[in-house]
């Protein structure tokens, strides 16, 4: 199915532990769930996959994997710059794939 009007986001955490990945309130990977689910929504589903709630290690795994449209639309700016990347909570900004 492809969305032909509007569009649709998905999420795959909020806080804490979901099926699919860890949230706000932590650090953590993707589950083995959550990898197979960012997968199929990159085969054409015509989902915007939203990581507002993604924890970073699993934020960062599921843009390895996902390269369609994605959105952190609620989200808070950590940084907006690379000029203090060696600090842990720095997140560049900036993606050809991400959407307003």
């Amino acid at each position: 199915m492809v969305v032909r009007q509007g569009s649709w986001t998905a999420c795959i955490a909020h806080y804490g532990w979901s099926a699919y990945a860890l949230g706000t309130g932590g650090d953590g990977s993707l589950t083995p769930a959550g990898r197979e689910l960012v997968k199929e929504f990159g085969t054409g589903l015509g989902l915007i996959l939203d990581l507002v709630h993604t924890a970073d290690t699993a934020l960062d795994q599921a843009l390895e994997i996902y390269q369609v449209r994605y959105s952190a639309a609620t989200a808070t700016a950590v940084a907006l710059s690379t000029a203090t990347a060696s600090s842990p909570t720095t997140r560049s900004a900036g993606s050809s794939n991400a959407t307003a």
